[in-house]
């Protein structure tokens, strides 16, 4: 058999993760907000994808989920040249103490630009019980999933996952900046939220807070056409490992969003 085919039938196994929806790894539960999501990274034993791995530390059930191929934003979506879509995928969960109001956003990107770097990147928002100018304000991150660990909150370089004054993670290029917060080591940055907009490119959502398209497909077939997309795409074949490691997000992607 070529090395190609041998390529295509390993994806296809990949595939057939969509179908049988496999239960979450024991650490899909539990997470509510940066601190306790970057617990959970540390905890975890990654393989040579940690980007896929850290998919498991996303809470469930009870998270709303959001396609957009949005590139307006540090950790973008994208299409390619050959019209595939590699879409940002945006959770928005219960906060602390199953909280409706405050949420906890963890959210991850398909796009295989970048140099193959932006598709490591998680981004986390996390909702806080404040208001400014008329916004809730929220705290962010930004975790390398491919970075060194452990993890920290706090602190400088790429294991500080909090957008910080002194540790900055570029949220302010998209977001209002609307003061601080925080004592001491751990001060960190606030800012406003930012819903996606269907005129942006948001490909699905069924989060009440969300705009959806119209018409929109279910999330089973939407998942199931990027999915597909991405494992029949003629630019990522010319990247195997590029191609493999969308692939597997999307296939855990899709399960966890499924078994919300």
């Amino acid at each position: 058999m070529k090395k190609k085919n041998l390529f295509n039938v390993a994806l296809a196994g990949v595939m057939l993760s969509l179908l049988t929806l496999v239960a979450a790894p024991a650490h899909a539960a539990g997470p509510v907000d940066i601190s306790s999501f970057v617990a959970c990274l540390n905890s975890i034993s990654t393989t040579s994808q940690p980007v896929v791995d850290a998919v498991a530390c996303v809470p469930s059930p009870g998270c709303y989920t959001t396609l957009t191929v949005s590139e307006e934003s540090a950790q973008p979506g994208c299409t390619l040249a050959d019209g595939t879509n590699l879409p940002r995928v945006i959770f928005s969960c219960p906060g602390s103490g199953g909280s409706l109001t405050l949420r906890f956003r963890p959210s991850f990107t398909l796009c295989t630009l970048g140099g193959g770097t932006l598709i490591n990147h998680i981004e986390l928002g996390e909702d806080l019980n404040s208001i400014v100018d008329s916004r809730r304000v929220q705290k962010m991150a930004d975790v390398d999933a491919a970075g060194p660990r452990p993890f920290t909150e706090f602190g400088t370089g790429t294991t500080a996952v909090v957008d910080t004054p002194n540790n900055t993670k570029n949220c302010g290029e998209c977001h209002d900046l609307l003061g601080t917060a925080g004592t001491g080591a751990t001060i960190f940055n606030r800012f406003a939220p930012i819903r996606p907009a269907v005129a942006e490119g948001t490909i699905f959502t069924n989060d009440p807070r969300v705009t959806p398209p119209s018409p929109q497909k279910s999330l089973s077939d939407t998942f199931t056409d990027i999915c597909n997309g991405i494992n029949n795409s003629s630019q990522l074949a010319r990247n195997p490992s590029r191609q493999s490691l969308a692939l597997s997000l999307c296939s855990r992607l899709a399960a966890k969003a499924q078994n919300q």
